[in-house]
């Protein structure tokens, strides 16, 4: 008898057979279970590579900080067992560089390590702080603002800068920004947002010191871009907003000159920057002071410069080549002027000067030949912002006869530095500034931490800058 096999078989509705369909879920089980192992191990293996370039990065960090390190120890020109026991430190501190830092976290614990040597123009600069510096470039709101007794107080404003498209005037005092109070007037010129502004009545013979700042406003003026003022307050004051957004700005810091009577002149040179001391740009302005009988040179805020530009700016007022003291690479105590015979040519070329300081061990700093002649009575105004070459023009100025020094004591930062592009280590755009000689006067006193103590000690007048005027000049004009 023939045995009859009975087979059983499922289907779906679609005729599929359930058989078929569970090996095919085993073989797409398997193929995903492999694609998580492949990606499993990919991520890993880029965690491996991140991980390892995160390493590579931190090496070369620490390296760029120890090479910093090298060069600074190198062209510094004060050499001691202290400057090697400092450069010791400084390489040590690059282990302080953690995985995951930045460079700017680096550039941080090289600058706070060049503090420690205690020396001004010892310092890293960002890009754009370089910029700033040299080519008076920024994103910049182009309000110039003072501290007078506590009262944010606005001096100038730049042309062409976004204070210049409203009706923002000298002597107004910025009480806000932001609704926060303001922590520094220079920080003040970078920011953006809204401003309040307080100003003093037109017909306000000087501010009510006991009223002024506890009167109330009964509303919120504003200040629109077409200057209109809605009046909110009935006390002495006006009460403004105004909305500026900072932008970038190249500020024109070429010297300018005014007569303030026909007796008195302002010369007010910002900078000494090479590119506003062409030798006959700065000739014609000459001829326009050389008359004068009384001059007020306002040296405030003017952070240096090139030499050769200071020395072309001097040269009309000594009349002929004179000595003001020397630049000198190396420690040599008791050398005088007189001594030196090498000096600057006159030559606003940065490397030229640089090349001729690190050829010779002393160079003389003295005018030119060729730039006028001046007998004018002058007045020099320096400030805690005038530094470097600013200060050996004001040092020179006050041993003239028939000049004088006034305002408050001077930064006292006075040597040459080199400048280096950090760019090759790692630190792109970065720029490290590095003293490489001092600087001695003729009476061989060093200015460098030291300063300029002025004849007469000057103080902003709180009524006169809130009619936007200047007491510092006043005082001035009063004594010629």
């Amino acid at each position: 008898m023939k045995e009859v096999g009975i087979t059983t078989s499922l289907f779906f509705l679609d005729g599929t057979s359930y058989l078929s369909v569970s090996v095919a879920l085993r073989k797409a089980t398997a193929y995903l279970l492999l694609m998580k192992n492949i990606v499993a191990a990919a991520l890993a293996l880029l965690g491996i590579v991140v991980l390892a370039s995160a390493w590579a990065f931190q090496a070369n960090l620490q390296n760029s900080v120890r090479w910093t390190c090298d060069i600074i120890h190198e062209a510094y020109y004060k050499k001691s067992p202290e400057l090697d026991q400092w450069r010791k430190s400084c390489q040590e501190i690059a282990q302080d560089v953690s995985l995951g830092a930045s460079k700017a976290d680096a550039i941080k614990l090289l600058n706070s390590e060049l503090n420690q040597v205690g020396i001004s123009h010892l310092s890293i600069y960002s890009p754009e702080k370089s910029e700033e510096m040299w080519d008076n470039k920024a994103v910049d709101n182009g309000l110039r603002i003072r501290n007078v007794d506590g009262a944010y107080l606005i001096y100038a404003i730049v042309p062409e800068s976004a204070a210049s498209e409203f009706e923002i005037k000298i002597g107004d005092e910025v009480t806000k920004i932001n609704e926060e109070p303001i922590r520094s007037a220079y920080e003040a010129r970078f920011r953006s947002g809204k401003f309040d502004i307080r100003r003093l009545k037109e017909g306000v013979a000087g501010r009510n010191e006991a009223a002024g700042p506890a009167e109330s406003k009964t509303s919120a003026a504003s200040l629109t871009a077409s200057g209109t003022v809605n009046e909110g307050s009935n006390s002495n004051y006006e009460e403004l907003e105004v909305v500026l957004l900072a932008r970038e700005l190249v500020e024109d810091l070429s010297p300018t000159y005014v007569e303030l009577s026909p007796t008195v002149g302002l010369l007010k040179i910002q900078s000494f920057l090479p590119q506003y001391f062409e030798k006959y740009s700065w000739m014609k302005r000459v001829v326009l002071f050389s008359s004068i009988p009384n001059l007020i040179i306002d040296l405030r805020e003017n952070a240096g410069g090139n030499f050769v530009a200071m020395l072309r700016a001097l040269s009309p007022f000594m009349c002929k080549a004179t000595s003001v003291g020397i630049i000198s690479a190396k420690i040599e105590a008791g050398k005088n002027a007189s001594e030196v015979k090498s000096s600057l040519p006159d030559d606003l070329e940065s490397r030229i000067q640089i090349d001729e300081i690190e050829s010779e061990s002393s160079l003389s700093l003295k005018t030119f030949d060729g730039y006028g002649c001046t007998n004018a009575h002058v007045t020099v105004l320096v400030d805690v912002d005038t530094a470097s070459t600013g200060e050996i023009f004001a040092y020179a100025m006050s041993g003239r006869p028939g000049s004088r020094v006034w305002g408050v004591p001077t930064a006292g930062e006075v040597v040459v530095a080199r400048w280096f592009d950090l760019s090759q280590l790692g630190f792109g755009g970065y720029s490290l500034s590095v003293p490489i000689a001092g600087f001695t006067t003729t009476d061989g006193l060093e200015l460098e931490a030291e300063g300029i103590t002025p004849a007469r000690l000057l103080f902003y007048d709180l009524s006169q800058s809130r009619r936007g005027e200047d007491s510092w000049i006043s005082a001035s004009m009063s004594q010629h």
